[in-house]
């Protein structure tokens, strides 16, 4: 005989008192009891007493394998369900038994064929009948917990534990009881670092954060992680999905992680940090520098906004310097233009990283040097950007009095570095 029950730490006292008394009497006796138990923080005394008995076995099952989980979609929804399904099933799940339950229920309520043509609707159903049951597992912790799940989510797998703590309002000493009880309901890894489970496990969690919600836990994060004196990239990420204005000194993360980025050959993320900086109110000279950090980066990504960020950095700017400096970018960018929509120069290669620390800018003290190169061949080595050597060198070593007389400014740097 098998005796099977489920869900043992639910049980009342009154139930476990009696199974407690049978066990101990099954020596001589074919009968069998299995039971499925999940470890809670406050488990009832009577529990724990059966649970440590010698005589009981534990068995703990790992994740299922793509066969297993093929053979139980075959046997809940139909055996000659596709191998591309089957499989589907096993990557949006992780072979974790419960999520697949509740997949496969998902599935059969929907009426989805179990066919090659239904992997997409496999991944489109996953997240929620995964967010079910989330809900109702964290629904069921203390609030310590689902605080703490949120705060993971928000901070993305692998977060510091003090970070999670400091986002989800948590004292230390409270960390690990609840990081435990998000283990033992299956939605956090038992081992350090903070990790869900599972992707999917982490979506659920995240989306049931209001949209609202969620960007004010991502300002507030970037706070924590400031304060942490966390990784410019971390901060960064956070600032990225937080509202404009709601964290002090935003720029700064931003721009270095912009910086970094660029040098490693990643002018994508250091286009969206200068994006996400440029929103954030900063003094005028500021947001032109930004401006010529950014167009310099989309100059490799083949940007259209090249010409407008630069005649709007031309017009911030006060350094008169940097003013040369933005003009002569934007005279590179018309001159492209007007030859059909691009520049014929050879453009650094995005894989080649600047040296770290180099600004995003550096690539318009290149074409300075490019136009003393070309000044000296016309003028000799000894004269070269001589103030009144010639008009060439005049108009170069003087972009902003030529531009204030005639508004040509860039057309004759530009014919000699042509």
């Amino acid at each position: 005989m098998l005796i099977s029950v489920d869900d043992l730490q639910w049980a009342d006292e009154a139930s476990l008192r009696w199974l407690g008394y049978l066990v101990r009497r099954l020596d001589d006796v074919a009968v069998a009891v299995l039971a499925t138990v999940r470890p809670l923080a406050d488990e009832d005394p009577v529990l724990a007493e059966l649970l440590a008995d010698p005589a009981t076995t534990f068995v703990r099952p790992s994740a299922l394998t793509a066969p297993a989980v093929a053979e139980l979609v075959r046997a809940r929804l139909s055996p000659d369900a596709d191998d591309a399904f089957c499989r589907a099933c096993h990557r949006t799940t992780g072979g974790n038994p419960l999520l697949l339950h509740e997949l496969v229920r998902t599935l059969a309520t929907e009426e989805i064929k179990p066919s090659a043509a239904s992997v997409e609707a496999v991944e489109r159903l996953a997240p929620d009948a995964v967010a079910r049951s989330v809900r109702l597992r964290l629904s069921r912790l203390p609030p310590e917990a689902a605080a703490l799940a949120r705060a993971v989510a928000v901070l993305g797998d692998g977060a510091d534990g003090s970070h999670a703590a400091a986002l989800a309002a948590l004292e230390r000493r409270t960390l690990a009881p609840a990081a435990a009880a998000l283990a033992r309901v299956g939605l956090l890894q038992a081992e350090p670092p903070l990790r869900f489970v599972h992707p999917l496990v982490r979506n659920a969690v995240y989306e049931g954060i209001g949209a609202h919600e969620r960007a004010l836990e991502h300002a507030r994060a970037a706070a924590v992680l400031t304060s942490a004196d966390a990784a410019a990239e971390e901060v960064a990420g956070q600032l990225l999905l937080a509202p404009s204005q709601s964290v002090d000194g935003a720029v700064a993360p931003l721009r270095e992680a912009a910086g970094r980025a660029a040098a490693e050959g990643a002018p994508d993320s250091a286009a969206r940090y200068l994006r996400r900086a440029l929103e954030e109110p900063i003094p005028d000279d500021e947001r032109g520098a930004l401006l010529l950090e950014l167009a310099a980066v989309e100059l490799n990504l083949g940007a259209a906004t090249i010409i407008d960020r630069l005649q709007e950095a031309v017009r911030l700017v006060g350094d008169p310097e940097r003013r040369a400096q933005a003009r002569l970018e934007l005279g590179r960018a018309l001159l492209g233009g007007a030859r059909g929509g691009r520049d014929r120069r050879p453009r650094a290669s995005p894989g080649r990283a600047r040296p770290r620390g180099r600004p995003a800018t550096a690539a318009a003290g290149g074409v300075r040097a490019h136009a003393g190169d070309s000044i000296r061949s016309r003028c000799g080595p000894s004269n070269g950007r001589e103030p009144g050597c010639c008009s060439g060198c005049r108009r170069t070593t003087r972009p902003r009095a030529a531009g204030a007389a005639s508004g040509r400014s860039s057309v004759p740097s530009w014919r000699l570095l042509r």
